[in-house]
């Protein structure tokens, strides 16, 4: 095909008006609508999911700068704190943990476990035994808080993602003494 006719089939096409607009509109519009909303949808989750992230590590190093026993109401308050960093949402999960490490036997144990929610079970013995591939490297008889969060995240729009468990996990070591009590009460 030589310029010239390039030329006249560009020119004939700017020129024709039967409808070829109106039918690429009608096409092309509901994906561009379908990619809008799921690009709302991803940054949706990303954005609860980060949310959550910093939330946890907040309580995490709230906790980790205590130097008086832990309570029952101050872990509720924790939760609460919590709720409100992830904007009032009330399907949180919150379990506070604290972690030893014994190098004689190569094992992690838990000192105390508590839950405030209903997604989560106190971490037992059993559960961090030998959970090296989930925790970090630790000394001997060293601590470690272990802060785990959960939260269902229920897209707005349904793009094929459905409801997502979100899992957010923070780990500190005390600060400010060897370690954290729980008064239990």
């Amino acid at each position: 095909m030589t310029c010239s006719a390039l030329a006249r089939a560009v020119s004939r096409f700017r020129r024709a008006s039967d409808g070829g607009v109106t039918v690429e509109a009608a096409l092309v519009m509901p994906m561009l609508v379908a990619i809008l909303v799921s690009t709302f949808v991803f940054h949706d989750l990303f954005s609860f999911r980060n949310v959550r992230q910093k939330a946890t590590f907040t309580v995490a190093d709230m906790i980790s700068r205590e130097t008086d026993p832990v309570s029952a109401t101050y872990l509720d308050n924790a939760l609460t704190l919590f709720n409100t960093i992830t904007f009032g949402e009330t399907n949180n999960t919150l379990r506070v943990s604290l972690v030893s490490f014994e190098a004689d036997t190569g094992r992690y144990g838990i000192d105390w476990s508590e839950v405030r929610g209903s997604a989560l079970a106190p971490l037992t013995d059993a559960d961090v035994a030998l959970a090296h591939d989930t925790l970090p490297t630790m000394t001997d008889e060293e601590r470690l808080i272990l802060v785990e969060s959960t939260a269902t995240y229920r897209p707005p729009f349904n793009v094929g993602i459905g409801e997502t468990e979100i899992v957010s996990r923070a780990f500190l070591r005390p600060r400010f003494a060897p370690q954290i009590l729980y008064s239990g009460s």
